[in-house]
């Protein structure tokens, strides 16, 4: 089985567990005939198959598309597997793991100062210094200011030469950070 997920969403709740306590941010962008792909990838591809009244379904209308798209075309999320050998593939990832509390950490004014920032535990640690712990397995996000950028390769990865991927420049993390 293949999942392909072109949405992520992040879950926003609240202390409480009620469902109406509960926000969903979409974050995608739009997916779409001009959406963004890693230049190296296959562009998005969407035809028409067919728009009309079929004989064989009683005249009734049909419609039928063909999509093809790269896994790394707009907003997605990569498996472990993206990156290492006998990791798990998204099919393999439970549903419960790609949802969940949030928290979103503001982190712009660093990356305005340096492109290359990478998220620290001290901004995590900061967060928690004003709001409190984050929730327990919480989704933790990073607002960057860098989907102001999209879908622009050049300035998405920050380069003159979007087929060199050494002159790609963007903000990441650090390894404690993501494992904290």
């Amino acid at each position: 089985m293949f999942l392909f997920l072109s949405l992520v969403f992040g879950i926003i709740a609240s202390k409480r567990s009620s469902c109406s306590d509960i926000r969903v941010v979409d974050l995608s962008h739009v997916h779409g005939p001009e959406p963004f792909t890693a230049p190296f990838f296959p562009q998005y591809n969407f035809t028409i198959v067919n728009r009309s009244y079929s004989p064989f379904l009683g005249g009734n209308w049909f419609e039928s598309n063909y999509i093809g798209t790269s896994e790394h075309s707009g907003t997605h999320i990569d498996a472990p597997s993206h990156f290492y050998r006998n990791r798990k593939r998204m099919h393999e990832i439970p549903l419960e793991k790609l949802y969940g509390p949030g928290v979103i950490i503001d982190i712009r004014r660093q990356v305005s100062r340096n492109v290359n920032y990478r998220v620290r535990v001290s901004d995590i640690r900061r967060w928690e210094a004003s709001y409190g712990r984050k929730p327990k397995g919480a989704v933790v996000l990073f607002n960057s200011g860098w989907s102001s950028r999209y879908p622009d390769p050049f300035k998405v990865f920050n380069t003159q030469n979007t087929s060199d991927i050494t002159s790609y420049q963007f903000p990441s993390y650090e390894f404690n950070a993501i494992t904290f």
